[in-house]
C-alpha cells in the first residue's frame, strides 16, 4: 500500500520525512510546546514556533490534492478513450458483419417467359420471341459482332440487315439512304 501511494506522488515520501525531521527539530509541533513553556507559556511564542509545522501540513495537504486532481483527471481521460473507442467499435460492427457480403437471393440461369421471350440471368441478355436480343442491364439492342462493322467517327454498319447507326443515334438504310430512324 505504500508503495503504491509513493508511486502515485514521488514527493509525498520526501514530504512525509521533512515533516518527522521537522517534528523532532525545535519548530515541530513536540518542539513548539517544549519551547513555549521557556518563554513564559505565551500562545504568541507557541504560534511563533508552530507556523513551520502548520507550513509544512499545507505543503501535504496541497500535493495530496493535487495528486488526486491528476488521478481524477487521468481516470476520467481514461473512461472517454474507452467510451469513444467501444463507439467506434460499435458503428463499425455492422460494416464488418458477414450478412453485407452475401448476395442476393440466386435466380435461374434462364428465364422463360409467357411470350416466348427467354432471359439469361447468367449474360443479362432478353431474347424477344422474333430473335431479337437485348441487355437487360442497359436496354440497348444486342448485335452479332460478326455482321457489325465499325467506322472510324463511332458509327458502325450492321451488315445482316444493312443499317448504318450514326453516332447521335439516327438509323440510315445503308442500300437506300433513307432515314429510318431519327434520335431525338
Amino acid at each position: 500500500m505504500f508503495e503504491t501511494a509513493a508511486n502515485a506522488n514521488p514527493s509525498w515520501v520526501a514530504d512525509a520525512w521533512t515533516s518527522m525531521q521537522q517534528e523532532m527539530s525545535s519548530g515541530g509541533i513536540l518542539g513548539a510546546l517544549q519551547n513555549s513553556k521557556n518563554n513564559n507559556g505565551s500562545t504568541s511564542s507557541f504560534l511563533n514556533m508552530s507556523s513551520s509545522l502548520a507550513n509544512s501540513m499545507a505543503l501535504i495537504q496541497q500535493n495530496s490534492f493535487s495528486s488526486a486532481a491528476t488521478n481524477t483527471a487521468q481516470i476520467a481521460s481514461n473512461r472517454m478513450q474507452q467510451d469513444q473507442a467501444d463507439a467506434l467499435q460499435k458503428a463499425l460492427n455492422p460494416l464488418s458483419s458477414t450478412s453485407l457480403n452475401q448476395a442476393g437471393p440466386k435466380l435461374d440461369p434462364m428465364i422463360f417467359l409467357g411470350n416466348g421471350a427467354t432471359l439469361d440471368t447468367t449474360n443479362n441478355i432478353l431474347t424477344l420471341s422474333d430473335g431479337t436480343q437485348i441487355d437487360s442491364t442497359t436496354g440497348v439492342k444486342i448485335q452479332p459482332t460478326t455482321d457489325i462493322m465499325q467506322l472510324g467517327n463511332g458509327s458502325w454498319i450492321d451488315l445482316a440487315n444493312n443499317i448504318m447507326t450514326l453516332t447521335n443515334g439516327t438509323q440510315i438504310n445503308s442500300i437506300t439512304g433513307q432515314i429510318i430512324a431519327k434520335s431525338v
